[in-house]
């Protein structure tokens, strides 16, 4: 198995992404900003919401966030993974969200 070099950062694991994914989940859920920005995407044309997950997420790589979370919100470009976080938030935070 090949070792990144010590300059090279370690791929994250699937248990890293869906642990800060859960994370994202309650970010989401805690912030009326945020369940904003969440209805926002979701309503959005695909085009859009890929280039809007995108400028979030190099906005939030240029401010220094950890890898994982960034590469959580990332996933939020994939339908699937934005049911899944539709579900919970409505489930956990009452916060309803419209899926196209």
């Amino acid at each position: 198995m090949l070792r990144p070099r010590s300059n090279e950062p370690a791929e994250a694991t699937v248990n890293d992404v869906s642990d800060a994914l859960v994370a994202v989940v309650r970010v989401i859920g805690e912030d009326r900003n945020l369940h904003a920005w969440f209805r926002h995407i979701v309503a959005l044309p695909k085009n859009l919401r890929v280039s809007e997950i995108g400028r979030l997420v190099a906005e939030m790589h240029a401010n220094g966030e950890d890898r994982q979370t960034v590469e959580a919100f990332n996933t939020l470009s994939d339908l699937a993974t934005r049911k899944i976080v539709a579900g919970v938030l409505l489930e956990r935070y009452g916060v309803s969200v419209f899926e196209t």
